[in-house]
């Protein structure tokens, strides 16, 4: 099935852009989506289906937007 990946900051630095369409198994959900997409990648990832947060189990449907949230810093 075919979903949108939006990313942040370091996340849009690696993939080069903002957002992009991929391919991902029709049973997957938002982890499986973010290994798929930067495998080895060992970073805590939030998420959001949807503009909702969500937990990194949550089932993904064929047009569905998933935004990875990576870790902020701050002060």
């Amino acid at each position: 099935m075919r979903i949108r990946l939006r990313y942040f900051a370091v996340l849009r630095e690696r993939a080069g852009c903002d957002v992009e369409d991929v391919e991902v198994p029709d049973s997957c959900d938002a982890m499986q989506a973010f290994r798929q997409r930067f495998p080895g990648m060992d970073l805590r990832v939030g998420f959001a289906r949807n503009a909702e947060i969500c937990a990194p189990s949550t089932a993904l449907h064929a047009g569905d937007e998933l935004a990875l949230l990576p870790p902020l810093g701050g002060g």
